[in-house]
């Protein structure tokens, strides 16, 4: 198929791509660390550009089934995973490192963290995962949320800081 082709064409710089992996609208893929993307990932830039940046070092890998809405902005220059059927929702922003530092000297750079997304995950609307944050297995990560530690499998958060709401609401 034509999409087939297409979608090909666009991840040209991506090191491993999937069988049936779909591409529509514009995704950037930048840098010089690794991406690779399993079966059966959709990238949907249709409403805003994907943009996925790995540094030399770095390494991203979208398991099978996995897909990505867009505007959704991809950092890593550490360790970066997400497992099967992961769905990340419009403008969301995963990264795996700080860029400088909180305290101290500004202009250096901290060690690179790691993310981990494991499988069934939804990451909502303009949610933020930070380095060092471990989602759980199913979980639900509210609209605008941020999230920088580990998260149960199976739970909602939202806030900022995430926090574990109860299943009622």
């Amino acid at each position: 198929m034509i999409w087939e082709w297409t979608s090909r064409l666009k991840l040209w710089r991506v090191r491993k791509v999937g069988q049936r992996v779909r591409v529509f609208g514009r995704v950037w893929v930048h840098g010089d660390g690794e991406v690779e993307l399993g079966d059966g990932v959709v990238l949907d830039a249709r409403a805003a550009p994907i943009e996925i940046r790995t540094a030399q070092g770095g390494k991203l890998t979208l398991g099978d089934g996995v897909r990505i809405e867009g505007g959704v902005s991809f950092e890593s220059e550490g360790r970066t995973v997400l497992g099967r059927g992961v769905t990340v929702r419009p403008f969301a922003k995963i990264i795996d490192n700080h860029f400088h530092s909180l305290t101290g000297d500004r202009h250096e750079r901290p060690e690179p963290g790691e993310v981990v997304v494991e499988e069934g995950a939804v990451i909502e609307t303009g949610a933020i995962v930070l380095p060092g944050a471990h989602i759980g297995a199913g979980t639900l990560v509210g609209p605008r949320a941020v999230v920088s530690k580990r998260v149960p499998a199976g739970v909602r958060v939202a806030g900022n800081p995430a926090k574990v709401e109860p299943l009622g609401r």
